[in-house]
């Protein structure tokens, strides 16, 4: 059997010539493991003489396909983004032999089971993988359900409410295997234990955000024993993020022509659009942050950031650079449990807190929703993390 594994414009394709198949077998993934996987499992299939007829290139349509058959026909015809190829990545294993007419309340219960107590995914992670074979699930029965006939019920969406959470007895079960596993001096397998869903309403605390700006601008902070070097590009970096609310890749990705200073807005390139579509939005940006705009931006062409190479390969390299120099920088600055992402939090809630001169709110929540490129209004009720004490001081203004 010939196989190697080819990476093309930052994905991974898998190709397999066997003697079993008719022709080449060819897959596309998001990342190298997950390819390195699927062909592992694909190869115990041949090895035993099996050919799971989905893998087939040019596999003819029955009236009950297989999983991955519907699967296959989905990528190539239906919406997949990037997200939804990760997701179909990580678990395509599980679905190799399993025909349409398996897929039983009984088997999707099953499945969540591993998940929790194999793969040990977190509750959103869960819901997420369910969540793309019950989109898949629903376009195949739209596709082949006849007019006027009784629809095909899909277990994906028959799923009780917590379906995601961790049991008492699941969690009880992971505590005694990761007993067993810290006492077993041969074991590589990592422990495991039950998840839970976090949400996170992390903003700055008093002074918290005065270190950073220290830290930022190469000054020694209080107590510190060494003064980190200034790093002037991260520092318009963290202040255009924190004070008008972009994504880390839209930040890192603007260009130096999408700054309007004089109108007072940029553009970004959206990197939550439906259906995989980056969306371009425009983000007001506030007057203190175009004083410190207009000086950097000074004879500078292309990308206003040295951060990103400006190839989709890149940008993957790009944010996990920043995502770990943010990590360090808040720990130099003391700010515990700080993530990157919690600067999109703080500037929301900036936008809401941001008043004119008449003393009323400058946006509403619809307009805050067009700044932040959501779509969804619920959005709002996740990230403006209201602090408490600001509301009681606002009565006592």
């Amino acid at each position: 059997m010939a196989q190697n594994i080819q990476e093309r414009d930052g994905r991974f394709q898998l190709r397999i010539k066997h003697k079993l198949l008719e022709r080449p077998y060819f897959s596309t993934f998001e990342s190298e493991q997950a390819a390195i996987t699927y062909r592992d499992t694909l190869k115990s299939y041949l090895r035993r003489g099996m050919v799971p007829q989905g893998l087939q290139p040019d596999a003819p349509a029955v009236k009950d396909p297989l999983v991955v058959e519907v699967i296959r026909s989905y990528e190539k015809l239906g919406p997949v983004t990037p997200f939804d190829a990760e997701m179909l990545s990580a678990t395509m294993g599980e679905f190799l032999g399993v025909r349409v007419s398996s897929l039983t309340a009984e088997w999707v219960d099953a499945f969540v089971k591993k998940l929790k107590m194999v793969a040990n995914n977190s509750p959103g992670t869960i819901r997420k993988k369910v969540g793309v074979y019950g989109r898949i699930l629903d376009w195949h029965i739209r596709r082949t359900t006849a007019h006027g006939a009784h629809k095909q019920t899909n277990p994906f969406r028959g799923l009780p409410n917590g379906y995601s959470t961790y049991t008492a007895d699941e969690a009880e079960a992971l505590r005694k295997e990761s007993e067993r596993l810290a006492t077993d001096p041969s074991s590589t397998e990592k422990p495991k234990k039950a998840k839970r869903d976090q949400s996170r309403e992390r903003r700055f605390g008093p002074g918290e955000g005065d270190r950073i700006d220290m830290a930022l601008r190469g000054e020694r902070l209080p107590g510190a024993k060494w003064v980190r070097p200034p790093h002037p590009d991260l520092q318009m970096l963290y202040e255009l993020i924190v004070d008008s609310g972009v994504r880390l890749r839209e930040g890192y990705t603007v260009k130096v022509e999408y700054l309007q200073l004089d109108r007072g807005f940029t553009r970004v390139d959206g990197t939550k659009g439906r259906g995989g579509v980056a969306k371009p939005r425009i983000v007001p940006l506030k007057p203190a942050l175009i004083a410190k705009l207009r000086p950097y931006v000074e004879g500078k062409t292309g990308l206003l950031f040295p951060f990103w190479d400006g190839t989709e390969k890149g940008k993957k390299l790009a944010t996990r650079a920043l995502v770990q120099a943010f990590r360090r920088l808040f720990a130099h600055a003391r700010v515990p449990d700080f993530k990157e992402h919690d600067l999109r939090h703080e500037a929301c809630c900036r936008w809401f807190e941001l008043r004119g001169k008449d003393g009323h709110w400058l946006y509403s929540d619809v307009e805050i929703c067009k700044i932040m490129g959501w779509s969804d209004y619920s959005m709002v009720l996740r990230y403006a993390s209201i602090r408490g004490e600001d509301l009681a001081a606002r009565m006592a203004a």
